[in-house]
């Protein structure tokens, strides 16, 4: 396996791992400093879709360098 490949797979699961957060909204992840300060300057919604704005750029991405 070369290092693209492994690059590609770490965006998938970076990908999936953003979209999980973003929907599920786990407290544990919610109450991180840097999540905090997301909310606090974008708003709850906004730090929705700025996670799901990087998780589907890195699942694209992703894809991208695997086929």
């Amino acid at each position: 396996m070369d290092w693209n490949s492994i690059f590609g797979y770490f965006l998938l699961v970076y990908g999936v791992i953003c979209f999980y957060v973003a929907f599920t909204k786990p407290e544990w992840v919610w109450k991180t400093g840097k999540v905090r300060w997301f909310v606090k300057n974008l708003g709850e919604k906004g730090t929705v879709i700025l996670l799901v704005v990087f998780g589907s750029a890195a699942l694209i991405a992703g894809l991208l360098i695997l086929f």
